[in-house]
Parts: C-alpha cells; structure tokens; sequence
C-alpha cells in the first residue's frame, strides 16, 4: 500500500509531478529519493506553490510571458531565491496530460529508442540517474521546453543582478 498525502509542498526535493487518473489521488510527486502519492492535482499544486512564493498562478504566468514572449506552456518560477523553476510538458488547458518538470533536477533528455514514430515519447535522466519514461512526448519538444525554461531562468536572473 502506497503512502498518500492530502496535502504537498513543492521543495527543492520535488523533480516532476506526474497526474495520474486514480480514485485515493491524483499526482504522483517524484523527489531525489522517494515517491509521494498527493490528493491534490498537478494544477493545485502549482497554484499553492506560487501563493506561497507570494504571487498567484496567473501573475506568475502573465510575468513570464510579458518578460519571454512565451504564450504557450509558460515556464513558471516556483521559487526564484531558491531557483525552482519549473515547466509543462503539454498544454495547460490539456491538465490531465501535463506532467510539470523541474529543471535544476534534469540531467539529460533522449528519444525512447522503443517508441513508434507515431507514439513520440522520451527518456528523462535527472541527476540522481533515475530515469523517467514519458509518453506523447518528444525529446525535442521537452528539450524546447528546457531551453524556455533557461531563458525564463536568465530573464529573472538578470532582473535579480539589476536590483543589488
């Protein structure tokens, strides 16, 4: 029997959330050394992140792409001091396929050597070496997503540097 939480915190532990169609929960929370099965949705989870960090979901999103351009699966800052930044790996109004990816924790990013053409899905390698399949998703695309993370990271950065 899993051990299922109501309630998560996204921390600098947190490496991907998972959505899951379950009846005792709703996202699998994957962390550097354990596995969380949390009774909120990936969409809450990410809405309480950003309340905690003093702004809300929308802010945070409208903020990026004002800064970005980006209007399509916007990266968004969790956690600037801490740099937890995370992004989507679909579309948001498409909640139940998207999986939310934490950058500081992805190591490398591969094409599944298995999967038909028609079927794209890709590898994750984090930098504790666990490894994560995810279908209905390229390598490219999730690489893509990586690189408007890095350019969300440096926007923000910058901005930090600016005000010292």
């Amino acid at each position: 029997m899993c051990n299922i939480q109501s309630r998560y915190s996204i921390n600098h532990k947190t490496m991907i959330l998972l959505p899951v169609k379950h009846t005792d929960y709703d996202t699998i929370v994957v962390e550097q050394d354990r596995h969380l099965f949390v009774q909120q949705t990936t969409t809450q989870l990410i809405r309480t992140a950003c309340l905690d960090n003093c702004s809300t979901y929308e802010g945070t999103r409208t903020a990026v792409m004002h800064k970005t351009g980006f209007k399509r699966k916007v990266p968004i800052p969790i956690n600037r001091s801490k740099r937890i930044y995370t992004f989507p790996t679909h579309s948001t109004n498409r909640n139940f396929l998207s999986c939310w990816v934490f950058y500081q924790h992805v190591e490398h990013i591969r094409n599944n050597p298995f999967a038909k053409t028609s079927n794209p899905s890709a590898i994750i390698t984090f930098n504790n070496m666990a490894e994560l399949k995810l279908e209905a998703i390229s390598s490219y695309a999730l690489k893509q997503q990586m690189r408007r993370t890095f350019a969300c990271i440096r926007e923000f950065s910058t901005e930090e540097l600016q005000m010292t």
